[in-house]
């Protein structure tokens, strides 16, 4: 990933410009914040789930004989977290129909019509921003019905999956 990084950017940050520049020979990265100039090199490190849909990406980045370690999810990640947290403190949560979380196109579909399914199963996998987002299950449910199929290029909200409602 450090090669596809730009050799040079600016932006402006809260007010303060910031200029990246990337040291392709020695893997480094160097930042100038408002004057102040910072070297470091990261590592990335992908996490995954049990079932290998990926959790979140592990950044250690090194600094001045110094290490920060830093977990960054993107908003499809946080949302099936939250969902499953969500589940698991209502203990009694009704399966509600999956939507897209994000433009993307259906890769996978896990389950089928008539299929029960248990809280935190996988249930569909999104393509978007060249990353797979896999959705599950909230609650304990039975799928009413496919309202995707694989190949299909989605738009954000897109119903995905409906659940049977006396579950």
């Amino acid at each position: 990933r450090f090669a596809s990084l730009p050799d040079f950017q600016q932006s402006v940050l809260e007010g303060s410009v910031v200029v990246m520049r990337r040291n392709p020979a020695e893997r480094r990265l160097s930042l100038n914040v408002d004057g102040a100039i910072f070297e470091f090199s990261a590592v990335l490190q992908p996490t995954f789930e049990d079932d290998g849909s990926s959790l979140s990406t592990n950044v250690t980045v090194f600094c001045g004989g110094e290490s920060l370690n830093v977990a960054i999810s993107d908003s499809a990640q946080q949302a099936a977290r939250l969902a499953a947290a969500s589940a698991l403190a209502c203990g009694g949560m009704v399966q509600k129909p999956v939507y897209a979380p994000m433009p993307g196109k259906i890769v996978k579909l896990l389950v089928t019509a008539g299929q029960k399914v248990q809280a935190g199963q996988a249930l569909v996998v999104l393509e978007a921003m060249k990353m797979e987002h896999t959705l599950k299950a909230a609650a304990d449910a039975t799928v009413s019905g496919l309202h995707a199929q694989v190949g299909d290029v989605v738009l954000r909200r897109a119903l995905l999956l409906s659940f049977d409602e006396s579950n």
